[in-house]
């Protein structure tokens, strides 16, 4: 279920961010850095965790101005939250976080279409192998009981 959660928030994002870069990406690039220094500002380990990143996901699909893509979020909205928590505990560092937020917004905030792309496709690519790294521990932990 995880992989298909991702692949489906995957093209809905690169869907928003290229309607973005088609706009004012300056903007939005400002404005999504705003969001990044209020995660940054997180200062206990309760308050650092993925589901802090939500206003991010959800604001760069809003800035997209797309009725379509819109219904797509809402659609996708309570898979897109499941996948988020189940990456709370291996994403729960905030420099990786940040940074890789930070990146993507001053892509954006560029206008540089492979760059946005690239580093957004990374970004997810990251979530899926930090849920599998931690599936595979569940699962091994698992086996390590029943045995």
């Amino acid at each position: 279920m995880f992989g298909t959660c991702i692949s489906r928030v995957r093209r809905s994002k690169r869907a928003a961010a290229r309607k973005i870069l088609d706009g004012d990406h300056m903007a939005a690039g400002d404005e999504l850095l705003q969001i990044v220094d209020q995660m940054a500002a997180a200062g206990t380990p309760a308050e650092v965790s993925v589901s802090s990143t939500s206003p991010f996901h959800e604001r760069l699909l809003q800035l997209a101005r797309s009725p379509r893509l819109s219904r797509m979020h809402q659609t996708f909205i309570t898979e897109t939250r499941m996948c988020i928590h189940a990456l709370d505990e291996s994403y729960a560092k905030s420099e990786v976080r940040d940074t890789e937020h930070r990146s993507l917004a001053n892509a954006i905030r560029s206008g540089d279409r492979e760059l946005t792309d690239r580093l957004l496709t990374a970004h997810m690519d990251d979530a899926i192998r930090s849920a599998h790294r931690r599936d595979r521990g569940h699962w091994s932990g698992a086996r390590r009981h029943v045995a």
